[in-house]
């Protein structure tokens, strides 16, 4: 007789931004086998593994039960135990393993998000002439940072974010030359 499949059981994996491509994890199932030799079996236990659903995780898996996973969701594989049997029909088991693979890695679409949003200044970066030195330089810099991050390949969901609000504010506190002009010439007239 073949035992239910133990030994692997639904696990989260972590992806880390230093994880720049995938990370690896190994099954090690195990079924017992109860000696019987009316069965006409050895006791040796064949498994197989097969990916059900990689969903967003680009999971993969090897025959000898290493998954590989890329991205942050959901990926069932199904272990499959098999005892042979001579003149009879194999005994085979199944398991379904749930793999949650959480990133903190930036999404491609929360990279095109900063990626809009640098495009979305390019007009201001264009105008130099027509703000502050000071006013421009902050956006300036925060454009060249999230330029840097965007090439860098290891951006983090969190540095995406505070690149993209850090654009964001800097487009706010732009000033015009103009402004400042004016200011200054309502205020000589005060006086």
């Amino acid at each position: 007789a073949l035992g239910d499949i133990t030994g692997v059981q639904d696990q989260t994996v972590e992806l880390d931004v230093a994880d720049s491509k995938s990370q690896s994890v190994k099954l090690h199932p195990t079924a017992t086998v109860t000696p019987c030799r009316v069965d006409g079996h050895d006791g040796t236990v064949v498994y197989t593994y097969a990916v059900k659903s990689a969903g967003e995780t680009g999971a993969t898996v090897t025959t000898d039960g290493t998954v590989t996973v890329k991205d942050a969701g959901t990926a069932v594989i199904t272990v499959t135990a098999t005892l042979s049997r001579k003149g009879k029909e194999a005994l085979v088991k199944k398991k379904d393993v749930t793999l949650t693979v959480k990133s903190n890695k930036a999404s491609a679409a929360e990279k095109k998000e900063l990626q809009d949003e640098v495009a979305s200044v390019a007009g201001q970066i264009a105008d130099k002439d027509n703000y502050t030195a000071e006013s421009y330089q902050k956006l300036q810099d925060a454009v060249d940072a999230a330029n840097r991050l965007l090439s860098s390949g290891t951006a983090s969901k969190q540095q995406i974010a505070a690149a993209k609000q850090a654009i964001a504010d800097a487009k706010g506190k732009l000033v015009l030359k103009a402004e400042t002009q004016s200011r200054r010439f309502e205020l000589s007239r005060i006086l």
